[in-house]
């Protein structure tokens, strides 16, 4: 328990480096759409995958790994212990939820629009489709994280 404010700093860093995540993907979202020249629009996706990535590896590992040491050192915590705490339950089967999307649907979709947008010349409706399967993959991993964010707030209130 030594540690136990640190790691929990920490854990408030994380989340709320994916809730900027959120926000930063929601404004190039936006520029996407409104802009014409697709060589712009091109600089845009690039800009936004990356950012995306790596803020997006840095705040869900931190959350996952800070998220582990947290439960580990608090006696009262435990992991999918469903007879109490029912919002760290509750946000732990969303993290489980969150890391299964990542993997299996949100970084592939984002490798596949990096590579299709790279290679055209012009805009097309495989890269427009490829666009708006990532964003709404992302508007439910935005949501998810909401959420999670939300128990976090609120679980003090709850009883």
């Amino acid at each position: 328990m030594q540690y136990y404010n640190t790691i929990l700093a920490f854990h408030i860093l994380f989340g709320g480096m994916w809730f900027v995540n959120l926000v930063i993907n929601s404004i190039l979202n936006k520029r996407v759409k409104k802009e014409i020249d697709f060589s712009v629009k091109k600089n845009i996706i690039a800009v936004q995958l990356v950012l995306t990535k790596i803020i997006g590896a840095i705040g869900a590992g931190g959350i996952l790994i800070t998220g582990i040491l947290l439960v580990s050192q608090n006696p009262g915590y435990g992991f999918f212990v469903f007879s109490s705490n029912h919002w760290l339950v509750s946000k732990q089967i969303i993290m489980v939820i969150l890391l299964v999307m990542i993997f299996a649907m949100l970084i592939p979709q984002s490798k596949s629009l990096r590579t299709t947008t790279m290679e055209a010349e012009s805009m097309n409706d495989e890269i427009a489709q490829k666009i708006s399967k990532l964003n709404t993959t992302s508007f439910i991993l935005n949501i998810l994280v909401v959420i999670n964010i939300l128990f976090a707030l609120s679980h003090r209130f709850m009883g």
